[in-house]
């Protein structure tokens, strides 16, 4: 269990970046590109999100079947795993270019603007190809260090990359044309990562992973699209979940208006990827309790967690809510704060809805009732598609956002029920020992907030960080109190030292 706690560590220090290149780069990408351009660009990236459904479940399949072979069970198939693995994601890619190069030449002038240069857009579509047909055979790479539970090098790679790749377009993009020279970055990067991941997965320690045509299997190809049909089916609903809004935002207002839904949801976002990366260790917690039958452990770990991360998600929800508008109008500008309040406000609302119960994907697919969550994905996807395309008639960017409220607000609730009749939880216990504690700590950290804006405190930026870390230290001194009773702690470090297989009982 000890790599499992070494990636989850990984996983946040890459996530921290990912936090700082944003919030540095955004308003470069921004400034440079024009919010038309930076809209085309997201919708790109969204487009080759719904392509990647193509590869039918492949890159969690691969992961696990990586993870079932290292155990030297069935070495050939072990031995063709890489290969295939490859070949197939490497498909995925031809396909998808296939499509963007068509496009290129067939229509680029749907991307131009008025008056636009349409080859430009071509050479864009095609650098965008070019990406996806060395991106997909490195997804699969990425797939064997997940499976390898080798996130740490992996991680450092995609960090140096990122972090490179920013700094030489924050000096040349003023310089040259922006899109365009994003889009090379990209391929270049794309290059770079294929490479190294390829270098590094072929030495000893790695599983000395060679291609080889003689090891592709086809039989070990169906029998991973048959694996992978159900994270197939809940991977074409959350894309489209989370990929619509941007296309229905640039298609039927334009994708000069696509930049006033990006900017708040680079702020939801990454609370969503938090409760993702602090949840991701609690899969295989769960999985190792309900083998043993250990049924009463694992609502004490399944309690004691939610309360955790539910109380991080208070206190990063509740503080975008609270300083988000003031934050986007100093990092961006005031067209966007005041475009963009109403926006964020909804989809933190969504995020929160989404993970008012962070571990419930987890503590289903642990105990193989993970069914439920495709079909319940797919309805939400359907709702959240249909309400955003009424709405944005009438409400406009704020109208697709408030969609995906209102989807999720109608289907968790199914969820929520299968959870507690699994786990054998009332929901009133869960309202008191898990959502209680975190609503009386942002009720204390806005409290705290309000009064300090009425306080005589710097402004601007120095103003901003002095209420954040006060409604931080607010919230914390408040959920202390309120969630955590000494039992739990006892109980949390007994996991912990359980993971980091210590034998030291717990006191």
């Amino acid at each position: 269990m000890k790599n499992l706690f070494s990636s989850t560590a990984s996983n946040l220090f890459k996530f921290a970046v990912g936090v700082i290149i944003t919030f540095v780069m955004t308003p470069v990408y921004v400034r440079e590109l024009g919010n038309y351009d930076y809209g085309i660009s997201e919708m790109i990236l969204s487009l080759v999100g719904y392509f990647g459904l193509i590869d039918m479940g492949l890159r969690p399949t691969i992961s696990r079947f990586t993870a079932f072979f290292r155990g030297g069970k069935e070495p050939q198939k072990s031995e063709a795993l890489f290969t295939t693995s490859f070949v197939l994601m490497s498909m995925v890619g031809v396909v998808i270019a296939a499509i963007l190069l068509g496009w290129s030449f067939i229509a680029p002038e749907r991307l131009a603007p008025e008056g636009g240069s349409p080859a430009r857009y071509a050479v864009v579509l095609q650098l965008f190809a070019l990406q996806v047909l060395l991106a997909c055979p490195r997804y699969s790479m990425e797939s064997t260090f997940e499976g390898q539970l080798q996130y740490s090098l992996k991680n450092n790679v995609i960090i140096f990359h990122t972090i490179a790749s920013a700094v030489a377009l924050y000096y040349m993009l003023p310089h040259y044309d922006p899109l365009v020279l994003l889009c090379w970055a990209n391929v270049v990067q794309a290059v770079s990562k294929l490479i190294i991941f390829l270098w590094v997965l072929a030495t000893p320690t790695y599983g000395s992973n060679r291609l080889s045509p003689a090891r592709f299997s086809w039989d070990l190809a169906k029998e991973m699209y048959r694996f992978g049909f159900k994270s197939f089916v809940q991977g074409i609903a959350s894309r489209i979940e989370t990929k619509a809004d941007v296309l229905v935002i640039g298609a039927i207002i334009g994708p000069q208006a696509v930049v006033f839904y990006s900017i708040p949801q680079a702020l939801s976002s990454r609370i969503r990827e938090l409760v993702q990366v602090l949840s991701h260790v609690m899969m295989p917690a769960f999985a190792e309790l309900h083998s043993a039958g250990k049924k009463d452990r694992m609502v004490d770990v399944f309690m004691i967690s939610s309360r955790l991360i539910v109380g991080v998600l208070g206190l990063l929800g509740g503080g975008v809510v609270l300083l988000g508008g003031e934050f986007i109008r100093l990092w961006m500008g005031p067209e966007y704060a005041e475009r963009g309040q109403v926006v964020l406000w909804c989809l933190v609302a969504y995020v929160s809805l989404s993970y008012l119960i962070p571990l419930e994907s987890r503590y289903l697919t642990a105990i193989n009732r993970h069914g439920i969550l495709a079909r319940i994905t797919i309805v939400r996807a359907i709702l959240n598609i249909t309400t955003s395309l009424v709405l944005v008639h009438f409400m406009g960017v704020v109208g697709v956002a408030l969609g995906s409220v209102i989807a999720t607000a109608l289907t968790a609730p199914v969820i929520w029920a299968a959870v507690f009749k699994n786990l054998g939880v009332s929901r009133i216990r869960y309202l008191r020992e898990v959502l209680q504690p975190t609503l009386l700590a942002v009720g204390a950290m806005t409290l705290a907030i309000y009064l300090a804006q009425h306080a005589e405190l710097h402004e601007k930026w120095i103003g901003l960080i002095e209420r954040a870390v006060l409604g931080g230290l607010v919230f914390v001194v408040a959920f202390y109190v309120f969630a955590l009773t000494e039992s739990d702690r006892v109980k949390l470090m007994g996991v912990f030292r359980a993971f980091r297989g210590s034998k030291t009982p717990a006191r």
